[in-house]
């Protein structure tokens, strides 16, 4: 069942620009007999330009009095746009409006009192947090670039440097400091018959043959 449009009071309306919180006044719906099980309002504001979707109150996941945050949006003095959201009643005004948390709760009171808490951002409000996020990402990409950067520099330079250490060293001759290393090898040769093995700091010339007289 729908209501007809109804207008609030100036006590229950938004002040431009100040946030605040009032108590909005709800009518018992006609035609429904014991507990409301589901029971929505929907907000109106310069003259019905905007308008906010369904607000659930009462029923469905609501559980008691819940608190229903306006955002109202505005450029300079202009009113350019409204959205709503119903969070569980905090404890704040839990506390501060406990009589109404009962009457809530009791479903054969009525008029019932829902609260409504009008938040204000500006254009400037919207502008700045979407700069700061802007912000954020282009230094979280920044700082990955320069890390991946002085990676690539540090595995440079690591490759570098091991080809200096033991780029030129023979793995099956180990590097020694000279004093031990002692005097360099002198080659030596011997040939037999038709064939050559030829020796000389270790390495190994391919013979022919071998052949030998009597």
């Amino acid at each position: 069942m729908r209501t007809n449009w109804r207008d609030l009071t100036e006590h229950h309306c938004p002040r431009f620009g100040r946030e605040r919180t009032v108590a909005m006044p709800i009518l018992e719906p006609k035609g429904v007999k014991g507990e409301v099980k589901d029971y929505r309002i929907q907000l109106s504001f310069d003259g019905d330009r905007l308008v906010t979707p369904w607000i659930q109150v009462m029923g469905g996941k609501v559980m008691g009095m819940p608190l229903v945050i306006v955002q109202l949006r505005r450029v300079g003095g202009e009113l350019r746009g409204v959205r709503a959201e119903v969070i569980p009643l905090p404890d704040e005004f839990l506390l501060s409006h406990s009589d109404m948390y009962d009457d809530y709760a009791n479903a054969t009171h009525w008029p019932k009192h829902v609260l409504l808490h009008y938040d204000w951002r500006s254009s400037a409000d919207v502008q700045f947090d979407n700069g700061l996020y802007v912000m954020l990402v282009t230094g979280l990409l920044v700082a990955l670039l320069v890390s991946v950067n002085n990676l690539a520099g540090l595995k440079g330079k690591l490759q570098a440097f091991l080809r200096d250490v033991v780029g030129d060293s023979d793995p099956l001759d180990p590097l020694l400091p000279p004093s031990l290393a002692g005097p360099p090898s002198r080659g030596y040769g011997a040939a037999v018959g038709n064939g050559a093995y030829a020796a000389g700091g270790g390495g190994f010339v391919g013979g022919g043959g071998y052949g030998g007289s009597a």
